[in-house]
């Protein structure tokens, strides 16, 4: 496991991955309660928040494209994104699509929101059978 730290590049990259799974889940908790109180009535507050959100969330998605080089696309799945598919308008496209250095690649590469809400359930039974398939053959 120390090797993994060995140097600071790694380091760094771990620590920058650690701070990033951090921000989502805290942000995907923050949209899971701002929406239960945006339900009781809409203020400006609640709206200014929504768009710092959105602004924060396709910053996450062009950063993950651009290390990935996601030239398939990006795929969004989950129950915030599905429950909040007003977040992926022309907003959310222009702050993706927001980098100067990336700006024509990241045009090039399109977002797809999943609305099947089983689809790790679906990932995992696919990836069983294919893990089922390979022991058959060995034995």
């Amino acid at each position: 496991m120390m090797e993994i730290f060995e140097d600071k590049k790694n380091l760094y990259r771990v620590l920058v991955l650690l701070f990033v799974v951090l921000s989502v889940y805290f942000a995907m908790k923050f949209l899971s309660e701002f929406r239960s109180y945006n339900m009781m009535g809409s203020n400006n507050v609640n709206t200014i928040s929504f768009e710092i959100f959105k602004s924060f969330y396709a910053r996450f998605a062009r950063n993950s494209a651009i290390d990935a080089l996601a030239y398939g696309g990006v795929y969004i799945a989950g129950g915030i994104a599905q429950k909040n598919s007003s977040i992926f308008d022309a907003k959310f496209v222009k702050s993706f699509e927001d980098n100067p250095k990336f700006r024509s690649t990241l045009r090039k590469i399109p977002i797809y929101l999943i609305s099947e809400n089983k689809v790790g359930l679906l990932g995992a039974g696919f990836a069983g059978a294919k893990l089922f398939k390979e022991l058959k053959k060995n034995f």
